[in-house]
């Protein structure tokens, strides 16, 4: 367990960068590229909501800089939230990018006050992370192993292609708690998830030799 929860404490420390938390939960992403253009799943956890409805983000921008990608989301948390936690969960495409080496840092904002834009006040850098990819071409772009882990996020089932012979895997929520466990004995399988509630999961794959950790979010 001790483990495990090391291992989840890495996932949750992808950036480099330091951000105030604005009593954010957690901000984490699902990054791969098609055709191109990178497709980024939001995942937003809350330790505030009213009646399981979470912020939203009502504003976003994307900038594209040499080799640099920026992207600003801005949840909207005016107006009173009773302490109960909820999860949003958006998907965002940015237009196609040439062949190259970039990075991508995406940065959580909370907007705090008023209805009306520009005069909300802003809350900037609740969450930062960074990632680094590459574009190469339509047929061949690699994104982080994605293909190790599809699809991902998942609505119902979730294959497994690590191309090592697997003895077993685990899935836990991120409270730390196994909630699956299957006997696979073979270098793929393919897991039905679907009677799992939707949010964010580990997946712990045993080898001969290796144990293998990779975080996946279930959606409906």
């Amino acid at each position: 367990m001790k483990i495990l929860l090391f291992l989840v404490m890495m996932l949750f420390n992808v950036s480099a960068i330091h951000a105030q938390n604005c009593g954010l939960g957690y901000s984490e992403q699902i990054l791969d590229v098609i055709d191109n253009k990178i497709r980024i799943i939001q995942s937003a956890g809350f330790p505030f909501g009213y009646e399981n409805t979470c912020p939203n983000i009502d504003l976003y921008s994307i900038d594209v800089s040499q080799n640099q990608v920026t992207v600003q989301f801005y949840y909207n948390v005016a107006g009173p939230w009773v302490m109960a936690g909820c999860e949003s969960i958006d998907t965002f495409f940015i237009d196609s990018l040439v062949i190259s080496t970039y990075q991508l840092i995406v940065h959580t904002n909370f907007l705090i006050e008023g209805p009306i834009y520009p005069n909300l006040d802003t809350l900037y850098d609740c969450d930062i992370d960074t990632f680094n990819f590459e574009i190469l071409g339509i047929s061949e772009n690699s994104f982080q192993n994605c293909k190790e882990l599809y699809p991902n996020p998942s609505k119902g089932l979730l294959t497994v292609n690590k191309g090592i012979l697997l003895k077993d895997i685990e899935i836990y929520n991120l409270s730390g708690v196994l909630v699956r466990k299957e006997e696979i004995n073979a270098k793929s399988a393919t897991l039905d998830v679907s009677t799992l509630p939707p949010g964010n999961y580990l997946l712990r794959a045993t080898g001969k030799e290796e144990v293998w950790v990779k975080k996946f979010v279930i959606i409906r």
